[in-house]
């Protein structure tokens, strides 16, 4: 598995802000593991989510960091045509 450029923006800056990734995502309204997973390298994100990640940095993160794939797999957005909800599934 291959960390991607927004998984090691994501977690600098949560890690900047001398959070816990469980605290983040509980500060912006996420479930858990949608941030956990993600961090992990083991799930996308919904194009909303990423919209929401992006606005939630600060400007820590950019549509780029989201669209550059990785070696192992596809850009982390997920389907661009699914409903902006996320679940924890």
């Amino acid at each position: 598995m291959k960390i991607t450029v927004a998984v090691k923006k994501l977690d600098a800056h949560i890690a900047a802000l001398g959070m816990s990734r469980c605290g983040w995502a509980k500060k912006h309204g996420y479930p858990l593991p949608v941030v956990t997973r993600f961090l992990k390298g083991e799930r996308g994100v919904s194009f909303c989510t990423v919209a929401k990640f992006i606005e939630d940095s600060g400007g820590a993160l950019c549509w780029d960091d989201f669209l550059q794939p990785s070696e192992t797999r596809g850009p982390v957005i997920e389907d661009l045509g699914a409903p902006c909800v996320e679940s924890a599934s």
